[in-house]
């Protein structure tokens, strides 16, 4: 399937950026644009993460030190072949139901380049918004893996959890709540303790115990809306 790039500058909510309508090929991938690759400096098998919020993905440079140590930023890394085609990951495709011959808008600002599906009717993006919800954004989706949850450092920043800490699991209706380990418990009608603790370990995977996922649903691969608070994290189930 031939890969489509449309280039042009156009004013898209107060910031001026560049603007490319790309098409998913027969496998998810897309195609950067030589204009967008050549001014972010992304060579052949350059490592790209994937990031997303409410409707849109981001995709920027991975930094060395972030591809080493992957715990500080998602799991969701993708590297560039020789034609500078990237692979959008599965479970995003499912999440944005996105899939080959859809066409992708790609709008970049600086280093941030924001994705989103191409609609029937246009609908102006502000790309200075999102930029600043990037920064600010107290949730992300991730898949829960072979029982595993990953759990990127912004995320666990916003908790007081850090890897190699012990957590406890609690349900609020279909909603899992994790804590750091305190001897005493705080369980109320709203919260039940389920009397399961684990250790996150020191790359940000956490293992949920299987009669958790069992009553959540949460079996085989599934994706996950993961919300960080002052004390806890919320996940919640999507598909």
């Amino acid at each position: 399937m031939k890969n489509i790039n449309i280039s042009y500058n156009e004013k898209v909510g107060i910031m001026n950026c560049y603007q490319e309508i790309c098409v998913l090929d027969e496998m998810g991938r897309i195609k950067l644009p030589i204009l967008l690759a050549k001014k972010q400096h992304l060579n052949y098998f350059t490592p790209l993460c994937f990031d997303y919020g409410n409707g849109y993905i981001t995709l920027c440079k991975a930094s060395e030190s972030v591809y080493t140590y992957p715990f500080v930023t998602s799991r969701m890394v993708r590297k560039l072949d020789r034609n500078r085609r990237i692979s959008i990951p599965k479970s995003l495709q499912l999440l944005y139901n996105i899939g080959p011959g859809d066409h992708v808008e790609i709008y970049t600002m600086d280093n941030i380049n924001i994705l989103r599906k191409k609609e029937l009717t246009y609908r102006p993006i502000d790309v200075s918004s999102i930029a600043a919800e990037i920064s600010q954004t107290d949730s992300f989706y991730t898949e829960l893996r072979n029982g595993k949850l990953y759990l990127s450092n912004p995320i666990l920043q916003k908790t007081g959890i850090t890897p190699r800490s012990e957590v406890q699991f609690f349900l609020k209706g279909h909603t899992l709540i994790i804590k750091k380990y305190q001897l005493k418990i705080d369980s109320s009608k709203d919260i039940i303790y389920t009397g399961r603790s684990t250790i996150l370990d020191q790359n940000g995977w956490l293992n949920i115990p299987k009669k958790i996922r069992k009553h959540l649903s949460l079996e085989g691969t599934s994706i996950v809306r993961i919300n960080g608070e002052k004390d806890k994290l919320s996940v919640q189930t999507l598909f």
